[in-house]
């Protein structure tokens, strides 16, 4: 048996008697390397699927799925962690009739593909609302995103954000100590913690 998560090669189709990919989108809709950003925008489509592996990604009959609900407050993060958590309840399913499940697998029909998210969508725009940055913040979690202070690039992962009307310049810096840095934002404050920070690598 090949079980297979999380893993960004193409498993070749071989004789094994089951080989069977777990993914964290209700596919059809979703195929794609870098789903998890996309869900916090699409949370209808948060969940679980055990899939057959075929000679194209994510697109092998479907064996096993179970929907992901998500909060209001959903990151990247959180949701990664209730992936792994329902894939292992999922996969205690599949165990329990293992020659019913994936010989009773559902061919998959009008799907849709979700590319890998290109750097750029990390950026974060100093003149965005906030409410926007707050989102994006949620969408990439502990990956991070990408701040330009002055003319150098750095990765964060722990921002605080607050709306705060002020008539300050977006980009510039409110307030900086060993540990924190506060940089206007359009409507509002954004306190970076250094310790979660790091030079991005070009």
């Amino acid at each position: 048996m090949f079980i297979v998560a999380e893993y960004s090669y193409l498993v070749p189709v071989t004789k094994v008697k089951y080989a069977i990919n777990i993914h964290p989108t209700l596919l059809p809709e979703g195929r794609g390397p870098t789903p998890l950003p996309y869900l916090i925008r699409t949370p209808e489509l948060s969940g679980v699927t055990i899939h057959k592996i075929c000679d194209e990604f994510d697109s092998g009959d479907i064996v096993l799925q179970c929907k992901v609900p998500q909060s209001t407050d959903e990151t990247l993060t959180t949701l990664m962690i209730k992936m792994h958590l329902e894939s292992v309840k999922l996969l205690r399913i599949f165990f329990e009739n293992i020659d019913k499940y994936y010989k009773s697998a559902k061919p998959q029909i009008e799907s849709s593909y979700w590319s890998k998210i290109d750097v750029s969508e990390r950026v974060l725009d100093w003149y965005s609302p906030i409410n926007d940055i707050k989102n994006q913040m949620r969408c990439f979690g502990h990956i991070g995103l990408i701040v330009k202070l002055d003319q150098d690039l750095w990765v964060t992962s722990h921002l605080e954000i607050i709306d705060y009307k002020h008539n300050l310049i977006p980009g510039h810096v409110a307030f900086e100590d060993d540990s924190l840095l506060a940089v206007n934002a359009l409507d509002g404050i954004i306190c970076i913690h250094k310790k979660s920070t790091f030079a991005m690598r070009m």
